[in-house]
């Protein structure tokens, strides 16, 4: 909904302002209307209160309900091919574990993002976040963590730099190490890809975030990855003092 000017009508319309309205904090506004310019909100309010004037060049639609934009503030949206197989092992029983050693979980997924091309990342994310703009989804985290090696990380990162120019909707990015059983050396991988991609990353993403993970279950060394998070984090707090 971009250019010119256009009105929209709804029955129920949410601003989640409390101030607005006494219908608590969602601030609902029952039977409204919503203006946008240039493809940008330029008023909301009750229809009663629109001036007729209002209406003359504008294009009007109709809703029933209207809210904001959701927010998903924890995706690993940036992915390549499909662990629907594993679908049937968990219903079986299977734990996480014995997913994990029969070559499933995190290092399918690892493989399948290694082998994908940048363009395939791009636009298999693209899709997906299209998919999410359609059901009401405006502004996306998507984490990075499935490359497990810097190439491929920086391979997710500049996917969610790219899709993020969508005027759909809005993905800010984060780069997530995993520690997992994975080659060359189980346990290493996160703590060497953070040591390795941080300056780079920080550089061509200076407003990204950073986090890291591990999971005992299935981690070789969990302890070196929490080892290492704690030595970055007291670096940190000493560069900020």
């Amino acid at each position: 909904m971009s250019g010119g000017r256009r009105l929209l009508f709804a029955r129920r319309l949410v601003t989640c302002d409390p101030e607005r309205t006494s219908s608590g904090p969602l601030g609902v506004i029952e039977d409204a209307y919503l203006s946008i310019v240039a493809g940008r909100i330029a008023g909301v309010g009750a229809r009663a209160e629109l001036p007729e004037r209002a209406l003359e060049g504008a294009t009007v639609h109709e809703a029933e309900l209207v809210t904001p934009g959701l927010v998903d503030a924890h995706t690993h949206a940036p992915w390549a091919g499909s662990r629907h197989e594993e679908y049937a092992l968990r219903m079986a029983g299977a734990d996480y574990e014995t997913i994990a050693k029969a070559g499933g979980g995190i290092v399918s997924t690892m493989r399948a993002v290694r082998a994908a091309t940048q363009q395939q990342l791009t636009s298999a994310l693209t899709s997906r976040l299209a998919r999410m703009a359609s059901l009401g989804v405006t502004t996306v985290e998507a984490k990075s963590g499935y490359g497990l090696d810097l190439a491929s990380e920086r391979k997710q990162l500049v996917a969610i730099r790219d899709a993020s120019t969508s005027p759909r909707g809005t993905a800010s990015s984060r780069r997530t190490s995993r520690c997992t059983r994975c080659p060359p050396r189980p346990g290493e991988i996160a703590a060497r890809t953070r040591r390795a991609s941080r300056p780079t990353t920080s550089r061509r993403w200076p407003a990204r975030g950073c986090s890291a993970s591990s999971t005992p279950t299935w981690s070789a060394a969990p302890s070196a990855s929490s080892r290492s998070v704690r030595s970055w984090r007291r670096r940190r707090r000493a560069a900020s003092a």
